[in-house]
């Protein structure tokens, strides 16, 4: 395949998965832990767990990996899956792996944020 078609065809699939992710209702198309925005990296990601509810966020394959390493630490399953305390329990738990997660690029952020402002960038600018 040349150059050509191989682009045509990664765009063909990039356009397939703006079409699945808009379908889900996601207009942003950006991982919500730490930004990337190819979309041929971003999956859909069941945030409590497909087993508990259906609401989903976007994260690249990196993050995914991450977070699917650290759910393996959360309790085991109860004999429920649609237990309300079991469902908010997920919730919770996958919450706080996005926090965690997020955490760790807040602060990479901040950190160039203030490398920039030593080097006198954003000296001009000033908060109303």
């Amino acid at each position: 395949m040349d150059d050509l078609h191989r682009e045509a065809h990664l765009e063909a699939e990039r356009q397939k998965k703006r079409r699945k992710f808009n379908r889900l209702g996601i207009e942003h198309h950006v991982c919500v832990i730490c930004g990337e925005g190819e979309v041929l990296k971003l999956i859909v990601d069941h945030i409590a767990g497909r087993a508990y509810s259906e609401a989903v966020a976007l994260i690249c394959e990196n993050c995914d990996c991450v977070r699917t390493a650290d759910q393996r630490c959360d309790p085991t399953a109860g004999p429920n899956p649609e237990n309300v305390f079991e469902v908010i329990g997920r919730w919770l738990c996958g919450l706080a792996t996005y926090f965690e997660m997020l955490a760790d690029t807040l602060r990479t952020f901040g950190e160039f944020l203030i490398n920039l402002a030593k080097e006198g960038y954003g000296d001009e600018l000033s908060f109303p």
